[in-house]
């Protein structure tokens, strides 16, 4: 569906940036087109399982 598409385009764009240390969520979230964080926070647990903060977390373990 339409939803499920911008969905994933939105979570490929908030992976980019997640890995750039100095953004920070907040920022990461209107960049993605949510109007408020907690709602960029719940779609994408929703999508990859995981909060942006523990998906960022999990990213410095990979490459530290």
């Amino acid at each position: 569906s339409y939803a499920r598409l911008v969905d994933e385009a939105r979570y490929q764009v908030a992976c980019e940036l997640l890995v750039q240390r100095d953004v920070r969520i907040m920022e990461i979230a209107f960049a993605t087109g949510y109007k408020h964080p907690s709602h960029f926070t719940r779609a994408f647990r929703r999508i990859c399982g995981v909060s942006p903060n523990k998906f960022r977390k999990n990213l410095h373990v990979l490459n530290p």
